[in-house]
């Protein structure tokens, strides 16, 4: 049978709940433009001070990579 093939579960409560978690995500991403504008504003800086932070540390990590290519 599949279920036993793929390892599935005959009750998956824990793949009910993620998949009810993942389309209420998408649901509340995809209706954005009805969103209140200081939620809005906190997700923009969110996603800036998101980004910020990710190049930094792509930057210290580079430069520790090239720290130990030069030895």
């Amino acid at each position: 049978s599949w279920k036993k093939t793929y390892g599935a579960e005959q009750s998956n409560l824990k793949m009910k709940i993620y998949l009810v978690l993942i389309m209420g995500g998408l649901i509340f991403f995809l209706l954005f433009r009805v969103w209140p504008e200081w939620l809005r504003m906190y997700m923009y800086l969110l996603s800036w001070y998101t980004l910020v932070f990710l190049v930094s540390l792509q930057n210290v990590e580079l430069t520790k990579f090239y720290r130990l290519a030069q030895r």
